[in-house]
């Protein structure tokens, strides 16, 4: 309990770091798009495959990384399906974010981190298996909600992604035992201790963007109630009744407990779509993941379903 207050302790301060130095123009748009490449490209990558190197690859870690793979494949086709009904009600433009914003959440940008700080290193190797399939159902049936999607263009944004490489070349050293040259250990091991860090600055920076009493609306919280936590609650329990191992149980959930990703709002710039309610749906959900996220985390590491 202890280490999951300190956790939401430290979060808060590097949210509200991020926060302010949006507030006083310290960061502004250009900086904030400049930022959230290097954690993408550069920190993510590095602390995904750092997660690799030290664990030991045993028949029983292929087995429990391939369940995690198959489960987080079947939460993606789950919600295809329930986003077939949860936003009839609504204007299409909205329910398009909204749908988007379901199958596309920030489970690379907060989830890993988040997972590593609660569940430990190793559980990155399990949350790096389940990122796959968000990462292409974010190219293909999220994509498709704007666009007619390129088959080809699709393979290739996969196959080149910086966190999918990092996945692939983590099980490659696991495997031969390979070890980095002392330079290249000193500097990846120097990027991925940024990680957390940067991340919740950078949540703290797109809060800082929006006049907080003007972004609640009933839409935004019903999203955030489906998406923090009737989702997660779903899944929590269809993996108890499973007899999923904790491993399992807790990098799956904790994925499926991340709020909307910042994607939403970049891609509704670019196919002009509301590009404020878009925000609107990663501003709020981030910010009530904030209490959502650790209700999780005691959940979990309490013991309470398993």
């Amino acid at each position: 309990m202890k280490t999951i207050i300190d956790l939401q302790i430290q979060i808060f301060l590097l949210v509200a770091i991020g926060f302010f130095l949006t507030r006083k123009n310290w960061v502004n748009d250009t900086t904030q798009k400049q930022m959230v490449d290097i954690i993408l490209y550069v920190l993510l990558p590095c602390t995904i495959f750092r997660s690799f190197l030290s664990i030991e690859m045993t028949a029983e870690l292929i087995k429990k990384t391939a369940v995690v793979g198959i489960v987080a494949t079947a939460m993606q086709f789950c919600y295809l399906f329930v986003n077939r009904f949860l936003y009839r009600r609504f204007e299409r433009g909205r329910a398009l974010l909204m749908k988007y914003a379901t199958i596309c959440t920030n489970s690379a940008f907060i989830g890993l981190p988040i997972i590593e700080a609660v569940m430990g290193a190793e559980a990155l190797v399990y949350a790096s298996i389940a990122l796959i399939p968000t990462r292409v159902a974010m190219w293909t049936a999220g994509l498709s909600l704007f666009t007619e999607t390129d088959r080809k263009s699709m393979v290739r944004t996969l196959a080149l992604h910086p966190c999918i490489l990092a996945v692939f070349l983590g099980f490659l050293f696991m495997g031969t035992g390979w070890s980095l040259p002392a330079a290249l250990e000193q500097t990846t091991l120097g990027l991925s201790r940024c990680t957390t860090s940067l991340s919740m600055i950078m949540v703290g920076c797109i809060l800082g963007k929006v006049e907080l009493r003007k972004v609640f609306d009933w839409s935004v919280l019903y999203y955030s109630l489906i998406r923090l936590l009737a989702l997660p609650f779903f899944f929590l329990a269809v993996l108890y009744i499973f007899q999923a191992d904790k491993m399992t149980v807790g990098v799956t959930v904790l994925t499926a407990a991340m709020p909307a990703g910042s994607t939403t709002a970049m891609l509704a710039k670019k196919y002009d779509q509301d590009t404020e309610y878009a925000s609107k749906l990663v501003c709020v959900s981030t910010l009530l993941s904030l209490v959502t996220i650790p209700l999780f985390s005691i959940l979990l590491q309490g013991g309470t379903f398993h």
